[in-house]
């Protein structure tokens, strides 16, 4: 009768931080010059896109109380907006902008979601929580209809803030499950992937706050 594999524990903490400090590393030397025509776009931290979306929402008010006529700019995701970086291969954002404005039944829904994606957004972040697009689209169904109105939103505010939808807490589902012998640290949660079934385990889609712990895969 084959012995069965004792587990082995491994330091991968220290491994993961090696492999971060390697990407910071590499990703300085890589720094990418941008062409002038084209807007940055910033994996933020938490603070920072705090700051962003009470300045973006600093601005609409002082336009209420300005113009009485409150509208928001944004950088405009239309096809001839869209430029090829040939040095970098990368597909960049350039600077047109639309503006969105309250002046039809349309448009106030469209800004009217864009609000309550971006309530939905300052709640993920203060609270330091993450949301999948579905979960955003369930939040309010009668106000979005259809999910790709709720999508289009949660992509128009992350453009708004200049960095990527991930910074705004706002996460795809997740999708896949693992299971095998293997105990994961979940934030504060310890799980042990081997005790859970023919189901498994769903993977998360905030990966960042997930550390193995245990396993005997060599």
């Amino acid at each position: 009768m084959a012995k069965k594999k004792s587990k082995k524990k491994w330091d991968f903490k220290a491994a993961k931080d090696l492999f971060y400090d390697y990407l910071e590393k590499r990703q300085e030397k890589k720094q990418i010059n941008l062409p002038p025509e084209t807007i940055q776009i910033d994996n933020l931290n938490r603070k920072e896109a705090l700051n962003r979306l009470y300045n973006l929402t600093d601005s609409v008010i002082e336009k209420i109380y300005s113009s009485g006529r409150p509208s928001i700019q944004l950088p405009s995701r239309t096809s001839t907006n869209i430029i090829w970086d040939e040095e970098n291969d990368l597909l960049l954002l350039g600077k047109q902008l639309q503006e969105k404005q309250f002046h039809s039944l349309s448009s106030v829904a469209d800004i009217t979601r864009l609000m309550r994606v971006l309530e939905a957004v300052n709640e993920l972040l203060v609270k330091d929580l993450h949301a999948t697009k579905r979960e955003i689209f369930y939040s309010d169904v009668k106000l979005f209809g259809e999910q790709k109105n709720s999508d289009k939103s949660i992509e128009d505010i992350a453009t708004m803030l200049y960095t990527t939808r991930n910074s705004t807490h706002i996460v795809a589902s997740a999708k896949g499950s693992c299971i095998g012998r293997l105990r994961i640290r979940d934030k504060s949660d310890i799980i042990d992937l081997e005790g859970l079934g023919s189901g498994g385990w769903t993977i998360s889609p905030m990966l960042d706050n997930i550390e193995i712990l245990e396993s005997d895969a060599e």
